[in-house]
């Protein structure tokens, strides 16, 4: 084969799924439907968060590994296909943004997934005032679900008001036609309501 036969392979295209909570216990049939539906990719889903681990299924391998000078991060990675692998880290992506663990990132291969994170919320914003500038600095892609119109609108508002002029949206803030229609229970606010006394 001539030299100006070969293709370069391109990197694996890399989803840092920030704030994992259920969505890493999920089996990981689920994240394998990514490599089927296209095959000449190869992909690496990487799930951060202090409860990446909670809830986890168990036919995911378990218990993580303890946190050592080889392996700082308790980093579990899983071999899903020969074109993907999982990687989970019971950890803040700002902490892990800090010591340039994922560097150096590419626009194009690198994609941010917030799950319901909460930005705007008074309970939760204060997780992300760290780490919205880091995800900024990046120049990556930045995809952010929420779970109501209100909620969404919130979080808006409050990534305007911090990083005002320092990001673009691209795409107007709509209804995903895929949501999950499962009812869940919001045990933080059934909490709250329980311990508040009625008068």
């Amino acid at each position: 084969m001539a030299v100006s036969e070969l293709k370069l392979t391109p990197p694996p295209m890399r989803f840092f799924i920030l704030g994992a909570r259920a969505e890493a216990s999920l089996p990981r049939d689920v994240w394998a439907q990514l490599a089927y539906m296209f095959p000449r990719s190869s992909f690496h889903i990487i799930f951060i968060g202090p409860e990446a681990f909670m809830g986890r299924s168990p036919s995911l391998p378990w218990p993580p590994p303890p946190k050592s000078p080889e392996n700082p991060f308790g980093q579990l990675t899983e071999r899903l296909t020969s074109s993907m692998k999982v990687s989970t880290y019971q950890e803040y992506y700002h902490t892990l943004h800090k010591t340039g663990h994922f560097r150096p990132y590419d626009p194009y291969f690198d994609t941010f997934v917030m799950f319901h994170p909460g930005l705007g919320h008074p309970g939760s914003m204060g997780d992300w005032e760290a780490t919205l500038p880091q995800l900024l600095e990046t120049k990556c892609p930045i995809i952010v679900t929420g779970f109501t119109e209100e909620d969404m609108n919130r979080d808006v508002k409050w990534v305007e008001e911090t990083c005002k002029g320092e990001f673009d949206m691209l795409l107007k803030p709509e209804e995903n036609t895929f949501k999950s229609l499962k009812w869940d229970i919001d045990e933080y606010a059934m909490a709250f309501f329980s311990t508040t006394p009625c008068h």
